[in-house]
C-alpha cells in the first residue's frame, strides 16, 4: 500500500454523526497518493465512487451494478459491461481502423477500429467472425468488387449479390458471430441499392456507335446504362469510347484472335473507369471481362471480313454498307435468303433494304412462311427501279425473295436493333 499523508483533523466535533464523520474522511482519502493492491481491499468493500479517480486501466475490467466513470479514463484491457451503459450529455468517440484488404473472407471483426475502408476487388463470401452477435462496423468500398449474399454468412439488403463501386458504404451487424447481416448499403452517388435495379440495362441516351477506321469502333452516349451479373445497374454520363479489334484487352478484343464475323461492341466498367471491348460473346454471362470489371451492356455490333465493315448507328438504326444479298432469276419461285452476315442475330431480328427489279423484271422479298403477306415487290408495272423494304427474319436469320429476271438484285442496308441490353 502507498504513502499515506494524515491530514491534520482539527478539533474534535461536539457531536459524532455522519457529515462530521464524513468531513475527516474526505481529508483522509483526498490525500491518498499511493497505489492499492488488491490484498490491501477486503472482498465486498465498497469504494464511494465520489472519492475513486482513476487515470488509467491496465488490466481486464469488469463493471457490473452501477457504475460512475467521470474525467478521462484510460482502459487498456478488455472492458466487460454486465448492465446497461448511460451517457449523460457525452459521447463516444471510436476509431478508424486500418485498411483491410477484400479477400474471400474479409476479416472486418478484428480491425483496431469500427470505421474501416475495404481495398481491393477480391469477391467476398463473408466479412469474418464476430467477437459476439450485435457486433457493428462501418465499412467504406475503394473499389469494385462483388458481395456474395448468403443467408448463412452474408445477409445483403436486396438478396441479391452487390456490385460494389469506389465510394460506397455499408454499416453491418453481426447476426451470429459467423453470419453477418447488411443493416445499410449506399451508393457513392447516394442512390439505395434497393432501387438501383429498377431501370432496364441498355437505356441510352443519344447513343452513337461507328465505324471509323478499319479496324477501329466508336461510341458515344450522353447516358449509358449497365448491369452486373447480379442483375445490378449503373448510369455512365458522358461516354467517348474507341474499340480496336487489332488490339486484345480494355478497349479491344475480350479474347481470342481477330476473326471474321460479328464482333458485338461492349461497353464496361469497374466502378471507376468506363471502357470498351469487343466480343463475340452476346451476354454478360459468357463475356470475358477485364479483371476488376464488372458492369457490361451490348450496345451495337460490328461485322468483320478482313476489315471492319463501314456502319453507322444511331440509338437503334443502323444503316450498312450497302451489299446485294441474293441476284439472278428464281423463275418466279420464292427463294430462301439467308441473313446472317447482314442482321446480327443476339440483337437484331429487323432488316431493311431494297430490291432492284433491273428495268422490266419483276423481284419480290418477303418474310418466310408468311405467304403473301408482308411483300415488297418492284416491277415493270409500276416502272419502279427500286423498291425499298424493312420485314423481320425468322430464327434462322432467313428472308424469302422471287424475281424473273437476272439482273434482279436484293438488296439489304441496314438492321434494326431490338433486343440491346
Amino acid at each position: 500500500m502507498g504513502i499515506v499523508v494524515v491530514p491534520t483533523y482539527g478539533s474534535d466535533p461536539a457531536t459524532l454523526n455522519a457529515a462530521n464523520l464524513d468531513a475527516k474522511v474526505a481529508g483522509l482519502a483526498s490525500e491518498f497518493n499511493g497505489s492499492i493492491d488488491d490484498a490491501n481491499i477486503k472482498t465486498g468493500a465498497a469504494i464511494k465512487n465520489a472519492k475513486l479517480n482513476l487515470a488509467s486501466v491496465a488490466q481486464d475490467v469488469t463493471l457490473a451494478g452501477t457504475n460512475v466513470l467521470s474525467g478521462a479514463t484510460t482502459i487498456s484491457g478488455a472492458l466487460t459491461l454486465s448492465n446497461a451503459l448511460t451517457m449523460t450529455a457525452k459521447n463516444i468517440s471510436e476509431a478508424k481502423g486500418a485498411n483491410v484488404a477484400s479477400a474471400t473472407t474479409t476479416e472486418c471483426y478484428v480491425a483496431d477500429g469500427n470505421y474501416i475502408h475495404i481495398t481491393g476487388t477480391t469477391t467476398i463470401t463473408s466479412l469474418g467472425t464476430a467477437a459476439q452477435a450485435g457486433d457493428c462496423r462501418t465499412i467504406v468500398f475503394d473499389g469494385a468488387l462483388i458481395l456474395t449474399h448468403n443467408a448463412t454468412s452474408l445477409i445483403l439488403p436486396t438478396g441479391a449479390n452487390i456490385t460494389t463501386v469506389a465510394g460506397d458504404t455499408a454499416v453491418i451487424r453481426a447476426e451470429t458471430t459467423a453470419n453477418t447481416r447488411v443493416v445499410s448499403y449506399t451508393r457513392a452517388d447516394g442512390t439505395p441499392v434497393a432501387n438501383v435495379t429498377s431501370t432496364p440495362s441498355g437505356i441510352y441516351k443519344n447513343l452513337i456507335v461507328q465505324q471509323i477506321t478499319v479496324s477501329t469502333v466508336d461510341v458515344n452516349a450522353d447516358e449509358l446504362v449497365l448491369a452486373d451479373a447480379s442483375g445490378s445497374k449503373v448510369t455512365l454520363s458522358s461516354v467517348d469510347l474507341t474499340a480496336d479489334i487489332t488490339e486484345s484487352g480494355v478497349n479491344g478484343r475480350d479474347t481470342g484472335a481477330e476473326s471474321d464475323g460479328w464482333w458485338y461492341v461492349w461497353v464496361i466498367y469497374n466502378g471507376t473507369t468506363t471502357a470498351s471491348l469487343l466480343s463475340l460473346a452476346t451476354t454478360i454471362g459468357t463475356i470475358t471481362l477485364p479483371e476488376g470489371y464488372t458492369y457490361a451492356s451490348i450496345v451495337g455490333a460490328a461485322y468483320n471480313a478482313t476489315n471492319i465493315l463501314d456502319f453507322k448507328q444511331y440509338g437503334n438504326y443502323v444503316a450498312t454498307t450497302l451489299r446485294t444479298a441474293a441476284s439472278g432469276n428464281t423463275s418466279g419461285a420464292w427463294a430462301t435468303v439467308a441473313t446472317d452476315t447482314f442482321v446480327p442475330a443476339a440483337i437484331s431480328n429487323v432488316a431493311f433494304g431494297a430490291v432492284n427489279s433491273g428495268d422490266t423484271s419483276e423481284v419480290g422479298v418477303r418474310e418466310t412462311d408468311m405467304g403473301n403477306k408482308n411483300i415488297s415487290q418492284a416491277g415493270a408495272a409500276a416502272n419502279v427501279a427500286d423498291s425499298f423494304w424493312q420485314l423481320m427474319v425468322d430464327d434462322d436469320q432467313d428472308l424469302e425473295w422471287t424475281s424473273n429476271q437476272a439482273s434482279a438484285q436484293l438488296e439489304i442496308d441496314g438492321y434494326i436493333i431490338n433486343k440491346i441490353g
